[in-house]
C-alpha cells in the first residue's frame, strides 16, 4: 500500500494520542496531513531515536496513549529498542512502523537484509504478543482493534518505496520550536510539567 494511504487511514484514527514521529518517510506523510496545527506531534529530527523517546514518554505519563510512528530505516539504527519494548511493554504504548525496505529520506539505497527482515516476528520472538504486519488498508482496517485497545502493539505497514527525488513534505519548524510547541501543548492540555521556571 501507499504510505500516504496508510498515514492517511491512522490519522483518521488519531484523537488526543501523544505522537513521537521518526525521521523519515512516516513523519513527512504526517506533516504533509497534518500541517502547522498539529502540537500533538513531536518530531525526532535523529534517526534511531523514536522509539525509546516514545517509550519513555509512555513511562512518564501513563494516563495517556502514546503513539510512537516510525520507519524502518530508523528503527534499523536502534534496532535494540524493540527488546526494551518487550520488556517494559507499556499498555499505553502503541508502535507503529512503516516498512519499505529502504533509507527513503535519502532515496534509497537498500536496508540491510531488506528482503527478508520480518519486523513483526522479531517483535513477537522478543516477547510482544501483539504484533502484526498489514500490507493493504482492509488489513489495517482489520488490526484496528490494536489501536482501539489498551496494551502493547507492534504494527508493522508494509508500503511502497517512493521513487528517487519525489516530494518529501517536511515540518514547517526547526527542532527546538517543535520541542517547545510539544512541551507547551503537553503543559497547557495535559497538566504535564515539561519545562522549568526558566521557560526551559
Amino acid at each position: 500500500m501507499r504510505a500516504d494511504a496508510a498515514l492517511g487511514w491512522l490519522s483518521r484514527q488519531h484523537s488526543d494520542e501523544l505522537v513521537v514521529l521518526g525521521l523519515g518517510t512516516s513523519t513527512q506523510e504526517w506533516h504533509r496531513i497534518w500541517g502547522p496545527a498539529d502540537d500533538q506531534s513531536f518530531h525526532m529530527h535523529t534517526m534511531g531515536l523514536a522509539a525509546s523517546f516514545g517509550l519513555g514518554l509512555a513511562v512518564a505519563c501513563p494516563q495517556h496513549t502514546v503513539w510512537v510512528i516510525d520507519g524502518d530505516g530508523s528503527l534499523t539504527l536502534s534496532f535494540g529498542s524493540i527488546l526494551t519494548m518487550a520488556e517494559l511493554s507499556r499498555p499505553n504504548l502503541k508502535y507503529f512502523l512503516t516498512s519499505n525496505r529502504v533509507y527513503g529520506t535519502i532515496d534509497g539505497p537498500n536496508l540491510p537484509n531488506a528482503a527478508a527482515t520480518d519486523y513483526a516476528a522479531v517483535a513477537k520472538a522478543a516477547g510482544v504478543e501483539r504484533a502484526v504486519n498489514v500490507s493493504s488498508l482492509d488489513e489495517l482496517e482489520a488490526a484496528k482493534e490494536l489501536i482501539a485497545t489498551p496494551g502493547f502493539a507492534f504494527t508493522v505497514m508494509e508500503v511502497e518505496r517512493k521513487g528517487p527525488g519525489g516530494p518529501k513534505p517536511l515540518a514547517r519548524y526547526e527542532g527546538p520550536e517543535i520541542k517547545y510547541r510539544f512541551a507547551r501543548y503537553l503543559q497547557n492540555e495535559h497538566g504535564i510539567r515539561v519545562l522549568g521556571p526558566l521557560g526551559y
